[in-house]
């Protein structure tokens, strides 16, 4: 939470996409880590590489602060131990990034 907050109140400074991106990518991690089976945390990590050079190189600031509020959203469940809500939560976040990526990377 602190992070995000940060990061919101930082946003559309020098180098603040690089510092989201370090954000995502520890946010997932920790969540990926907490979930309990291992293969699912080895797969997530895994897909999280590929992600983090997208995050890099395809996004600006305007773009990826809408990421800062689906974040807040998924902790909120998480917090409140509300599994439908987390996995609701979690599940629109990554459907937001797949258009995300497929409009910008495949449809240009």
């Amino acid at each position: 939470r602190d992070t995000l907050a940060e990061l919101d109140r930082q946003w559309g400074t020098d180098g603040w996409v690089g510092r989201w991106a370090d954000a995502d990518d520890e946010f997932h991690a920790v969540i990926a880590k907490a979930c309990g089976s291992r293969r699912l945390c080895q797969d997530v990590l895994r897909y999280r590489t590929i992600h983090r050079g997208f995050n890099r190189t395809h996004k600006s600031a305007e773009v990826v602060r809408a990421a800062v509020a689906e974040h807040a959203a998924i902790l909120d469940a998480l917090d409140r131990r509300d599994a439908d809500a987390a996995r609701a939560a979690m599940t629109a976040h990554l459907d937001e990034w797949e258009a995300f990526f497929v409009q910008t990377l495949i449809r240009g």
